[in-house]
């Protein structure tokens, strides 16, 4: 036999109304390269009839990394896209150039992002105008942790999903 128990439903003030949470898409290079997600966000000219970032499009996929950054030899002529969709490589720059893209999307699509374009762009050429390589690695490699931590946990919010 089976004892069943009645589980009263939950009471709730007239104050209070339940609200579901919504969840956004998180902002990692992967969102922002993935065709059915982010990239048809940015993928024209500014501005991309898509984009309702709550700043102006940045740049969009097709231009290339060192019109918008500081050149660095390891990234060269690559356009934004590339720099993006490389899946970092084995070198700090690339990894730091792939995440920085994102993150430079991301902070120009949300008001809530931890960090400035401006800031993002210093760091980059800090690194890339650095007097030396091992200088240059360990300023790239610091900008590719701080930036992964970030952009693997951030959500955009839910107007990315829309």
């Amino acid at each position: 036999m089976h004892r069943f128990h009645h589980v009263a439903a939950p009471r709730f003030d007239s104050a209070e109304t339940p609200t579901a949470t919504p969840r956004g898409s998180d902002c990692s290079p992967g969102y922002w390269s993935g065709v059915n997600n982010g990239l048809t966000k940015w993928n024209e000219p500014i501005t991309d009839p898509q984009w309702a970032g709550a700043y102006a499009q940045p740049f969009y996929a097709y231009q290339r990394f060192d019109s918008y950054f500081t050149a660095y030899p390891t990234i060269g002529s690559e356009d934004m896209i590339t720099a993006l969709s490389n899946g970092g490589g084995p070198l700090p720059s690339t990894k730091a150039a792939r995440e920085l893209v994102a993150s430079i999307l991301s902070a120009s699509w949300s008001t809530t992002y931890p960090y400035t374009i401006t800031d993002l762009k210093a760091r980059w050429t800090a690194a890339a105008t650095a007097s030396d390589e091992t200088t240059a690695n360990a300023l790239f490699t610091s900008l590719f942790n701080d930036l992964t931590a970030i952009n693997r946990g951030f959500l955009c919010g839910a107007s990315l999903t829309a």
